[in-house]
């Protein structure tokens, strides 16, 4: 039976910079996530690296298991919708639509989506020439 890795939490990912350039116990590791051994043991077992001393301990490289863990861990792979230069979000809409551009005023456009609320898209005056 395959372990899922994916039961680790994002605060779990994030604690696991904390680990240094050393060797822990399945305990240290846990106590330093915020994980149960158990926790730990499973990631081990599916794949995570660790070695296993003579008297049948195991011990895991610090760098080399965040690394692992970073590798292994599902990616949260959400849908992006890039906003063309002339679509904004319309927070009455609920949606992305296509403005009418009514003024400027720094670094804002003011506008109007198709059902006649009011928009407003902010660019950056970086690189861009929105002239």
């Amino acid at each position: 039976m395959a372990v899922r890795v994916e039961t680790l939490s994002r605060a779990m990912m994030r604690r696991s910079i904390r680990l240094l350039d050393m060797e822990y116990k399945p305990s240290e590791v846990a106590e330093e996530l915020g994980a149960t051994k158990e926790q730990v043991l499973r990631l081990i077992s599916a794949g995570a690296p660790a070695r296993v001393d003579g008297s049948g301990r195991y011990w895991v490289h610090g760098d080399t298991f965040v690394k692992w863990l970073q590798d292994a861990a599902p990616k949260n792979a959400k849908a992006k919708h890039d906003i063309s230069e002339k679509e904004c979000w319309c927070v009455k809409c609920k949606k992305v639509v296509t403005y009418k551009e009514t003024k400027r005023k720094g670094n804002v456009i003011f506008g109007r989506c198709p059902d006649g609320h009011k928009v407003a898209r902010f660019f950056s005056m970086k690189g861009k020439n929105h002239d």
